[in-house]
């Protein structure tokens, strides 16, 4: 009898000890988990941060000539475009083939989650090579940018943008109204202003003309407002 309760007291005993040990293994895991992953944020933080200082050296104090096709209106409707929105010139009146603009870097304040989880994603890295090629010659209208699904495409690329004082707004389009509506929530979050995000679906539109800069649209709505002014001029 007393044998057999000493067994099981050893047995007890052990299996406790087992236990500690394992818990305090799990906790050593977590710890070098944790300070991987520190290593990492910082890795990339400081990768991207370069990145955008040797774009703001190359871009920031730079003229650039942008080439803009003179638009053609049939004689038979001559204000057809103009009529689409009195507070754009007439199209007759449309800008020389080039024009010159400055664009002055505008720094965008950003929490330190936001700026972590900016610098994981793989186009930050380009952030430099994009905003070069689109604004750094002429001669280019058009700027082919691929990737895979969550590379960062659609929510950082507008921000390139804007941080670059873009003049016009930026559009932005997407194939159903929910993403529409999530990367719209998204990029506001991102931004902490509500107002310089907008969107617009159909029967549902959060536009402010004065404030919106990055418009995030369906597909549609997009084609809608080129049958009304071909050239897309707030764009």
């Amino acid at each position: 009898m007393v044998k057999s309760v000493w067994a099981s007291l050893e047995s007890s005993a052990s299996t406790s000890a087992m236990l500690n040990t394992a818990q305090r293994l799990k906790e050593d895991f977590a710890k070098i988990e944790k300070r991987e992953r520190q290593e990492k944020n910082k890795v990339a933080q400081n990768a991207a941060q370069k990145n955008r200082n040797d774009a703001s050296r190359l871009l920031s104090k730079r003229t650039f000539l942008v080439k803009k096709p003179k638009l053609q209106i049939p004689e038979e409707e001559p204000s057809r475009l103009a009529e689409s929105d009195d507070s754009l010139p007439m199209a007759s009146q449309a800008a020389s083939p080039k024009q010159t603009f400055q664009y002055e870097r505008c720094p965008i304040p950003r929490n330190t989650e936001t700026e972590i989880f900016r610098s994981q994603l793989p186009v930050i890295r380009h952030e430099c090579e994009i905003m070069e090629n689109l604004l750094g010659w002429g001669d280019k209208t058009c700027l082919i940018i691929c990737g895979e699904t969550g590379t960062g495409k659609t929510t950082q690329v507008p921000q390139f943008l804007l941080e670059y004082g873009f003049p016009s707004m930026i559009g932005v389009t997407q194939p159903r109204r929910v993403a529409v509506y999530a990367m719209a929530t998204r990029l506001q979050e991102e931004l902490g202003e509500l107002n310089v995000v907008g969107y617009q679906v159909r029967h549902d539109k959060s536009v402010e003309p004065n404030r919106t800069k990055v418009k995030f649209m369906t597909e549609g709505i997009l084609l809608r407002e080129i049958q009304q002014d071909f050239a897309l001029r707030k764009y």
